[in-house]
Parts: C-alpha cells; structure tokens; sequence
C-alpha cells in the first residue's frame, strides 16, 4: 500500500527535515527555502506539518485500507507468530513435531477452520474432550504476548524515533529520484535556510527512488497498525486464543499417548521416533488392464506416513512408508510392516507457502499412490502389457494381488470405495 510519501511526492518537490515535512515551491519573502550553489534563484520551503500530524491526517483518509491491513494481519498471524510464538520458542523436540501434527495438519486436512465470525465467516472445532480455561487466562495470556510485541517493536511507539531510525536526518525529492543531504565541508549543492537562521549547506547523493523510499516509510507506520491491531481485533483475538489454550492443554495428554488420530490423520510413535500419517478406508482397487474389465482387489483400512522430525527449526520429513503388512504391488515383502513404496517421495517444499501445506502434499501423494497408482504406464514399466502384469520387486503381478480378487458388483455390494479408474490407453 503507498504511504503518504508517494502521494506528496507526485505533487511536487519534497523536502523534509527531520520529522518536518515541507513543499518546495516559487519563494515569497521572510520564508524557509534552500538554493542550488549552481542557482542565483532561491526555492521556498512550505511547511506541510509534523510526521506525527501527517500521519494522523493519513490514517483518517486511509482508514479503509488500513483497517483490510490490519484484518489480514490478524488472520494470518491469529493461530501462528502473534498468538504462539512465547509457547513455539518453548517447543522443542516431540511436543513440536505433535503440536504441529495436532494443532495445524490434523485441522488442515479434516478441512477444520479457525473460527473467525462475522468477520471471515468460518467453522472452529476444537480437539475433542478439551480441558476450557478461563476469561482471565485468556486475558492475561494476550496481555503478556501485546508486551512481547511491543518490545519487539519498541521504536516504533515513538513515530519520529522510528523515522530517524529508519531514514536519513535530511531529504529531498526531485521527480522519481530522492536525495540524501548530508552537511558539505567546503564545495556544497544546496544552501538551506530554516527557522530565521542558515540550516547549513549540504551536499545530495542518490539515496533510491520514491516507491523504494515510500517502502521504508510503509515499514515504520505498519508496525504501528499491528500494534493497534491487536486492540481493535481484541475480541476474535481473544476467542482464538482460547481456542488455543484449550488445545494446547488437551495437547498435554495427547503427548503421553503412543498412537492418536483425528479423522483420518494422525501420529504413531515408534521406537523413539514420530510417524505422521493419513488413514486409508477400506477400497477396491481396478485392474487397468483391458483383458481384466470388471476386476477390482480388496484392501483393507490401512495407514500410510512419514517418519516426522526436526532438521533444526523445520519440519522435515523421510520418504513415505505403508504401516501395515499386507502385499501391494509397491511394496518388497509380503509380510513386512513400515515397507518403503516404490514411487514414494517428498516433493520439494519451495512451492508452498507453508509447512502444513508440504506435509499435507506429501501424505496425500503417498495416499494416491497406494489407492491410484497401478496405471497402465506402471505395468508397461514393470514389464506388464494389456494382458500380463508384469513384475514388481520380481513378483509377478498377479501373484502379489491374485488372492484380493473381487468383482467390481462384489465390491460395490461390499460398499467399498473404487479407485483406480484409469483407462488403458
């Protein structure tokens, strides 16, 4: 969004001093002005106002707009940064591989929502037997993470600190281009007058243009608007947060559990690690191959997953594994737990804006690839044609699934979910 120093700037000249702002325009007598040592002529310096009044006028006609920045800070940082980065600097290990598992993929892919009200319009649903806490808990947990923010912002409560912090002491802008004017020690480009007395004489050198500069600008009064945010967005702050409270207490309980799932999600800890995974209802899977028209074979509910851990800070993530031990075409053995399957992989995470997102692409790929994956292209590669079906791992096809066959009437009788519906050509 462009701040007020773009919009003055368009008008004209703009020169400021300090946290005074003034328009360079013709010069009338017993005023402010600066001249070009290259200039006979003198240029006035017409007082526009104070940083902090230019800002205050700003927010009254920007209003609309800031209020849709400040809404989408609250949204994206309600159930992340804002509300848990006191308790995410406290996780470390197990209980932030689970937090993640339980309080952001689990509602991801059960497609559960942040509950925004009138505001955003969406569901919440809680972790199911919460322990509730109280307004005061509420409270004082959002008073304690408001200070946090505010030190971490501590120069912006001062708006012409900040500034001075942010931008140099003296500027002019010329067309597109701003200046930086520093003090000359003997040869100099401007002469400044301010205030009944010689401000100086100063040397320019490019500093960047208007919209690099207005960027800079913007960064000083948005921290402001977060600030301000958190009071104005109080109420929804303080149900999410609630929200948070009880799931992190319920996490607490959830922690001690070996193996927990909601929906079809969930974690397994196993021999020292953690293993996300998706749970696959019981399907009926087609034969692609013409000469097998009206065959499917019967799996049953199974989990496939990852292995979860911490490479320092990130979520990362081995390739994915069936849990159970039955014989599928993309595993080795036939009677052999957490098998790695053959096409399995972790997609890069540059793609996507999240974690939550990455993992969730991860699982539902492996979830695919069990359920879709033996396609027409799959047999021809494993040696397969429109008859035979080829070997995998050196087991013939039709030895590894022979003993699932059902017809497509006998899985449909049985309410199973058909998948596989590929065409051979």
């Amino acid at each position: 969004m462009q701040t007020f120093f773009s919009e003055l700037a368009t008008k004209g000249p703009l020169f400021i001093d300090g946290t005074m702002f003034y328009f360079v325009a013709p010069y009338d007598k017993e005023q402010n002005y600066l001249k070009f040592s290259n200039s006979s002529g003198r240029l006035g310096l017409t007082s526009i106002g104070d940083f902090s009044e230019i800002f205050r006028f700003y927010k009254h006609l920007k209003r609309d707009d800031i209020y849709k920045l400040k809404r989408e800070f609250v949204h994206d940082h309600a159930g992340g940064i804002l509300l848990d980065k006191e308790t995410r600097d406290q996780i470390v290990g197990q209980r932030k591989i689970i937090s993640f598992i339980v309080e952001e993929l689990m509602p991801y892919l059960n497609g559960h929502k942040e509950d925004v009200k009138e505001l955003f319009g969406e569901e919440v649903e809680t972790l199911k037997d919460g322990k509730n806490v109280g307004d005061a808990d509420v409270i004082a947990g959002l008073e304690r993470l408001k200070t946090n923010l505010k030190n971490e912002r501590r120069d912006v409560l001062d708006l012409n600190l900040s500034l001075r912090r942010n931008l140099p002491n003296r500027l002019l802008t010329l067309g597109e281009k701003v200046y930086n004017l520093t003090i000359a020690q003997k040869k100099w480009d401007i002469e400044l007058f301010l205030d009944n007395k010689t401000a100086g004489y100063h040397n320019i050198a490019p500093l960047g243009n208007v919209k690099e500069i207005d960027n800079r600008f913007f960064k000083v009064i948005n921290s402001v608007f977060e600030l301000e945010a958190i009071d104005e967005f109080g109420d929804y702050l303080k149900e999410i947060y609630k929200e948070r409270l009880n799931a992190r207490k319920n996490l607490d309980d959830i922690l001690k559990y070996g193996e927990y799932s909601e929906g079809d999600v969930g974690f397994l800890k196993l021999n020292g690690s953690i293993l996300v995974y998706q749970i696959i209802p019981p399907f009926a899977m087609l034969d692609p191959r013409p000469t097998n028209d009206g065959i499917c074979y019967e799996f049953p509910k199974c989990r496939v997953g990852c292995g979860i851990y911490l490479e320092g800070d990130k979520i990362s993530l081995n390739e994915p594994v069936l849990f159970e031990s039955f014989w599928h075409p993309f595993v080795r053995d036939e009677k052999l737990e957490f098998q790695h399957l053959c096409g399995g992989r972790v997609t890069s995470r540059q793609n996507f804006k999240s974690g939550v997102e990455w993992v969730a692409k991860v699982l539902d790929d492996a979830k695919n690839l069990v359920m879709h994956g033996l396609t027409p292209k799959s047999i021809k590669d494993h040696g397969g044609d429109k008859k035979h079906g080829g070997a995998y791992f050196g087991t013939r096809l039709d030895e590894k699934i022979g003993s699932r066959k059902i017809t497509l009437k006998e899985a449909l009788n049985k309410g199973l979910l058909i998948t596989n519906k590929w065409g051979w050509e």
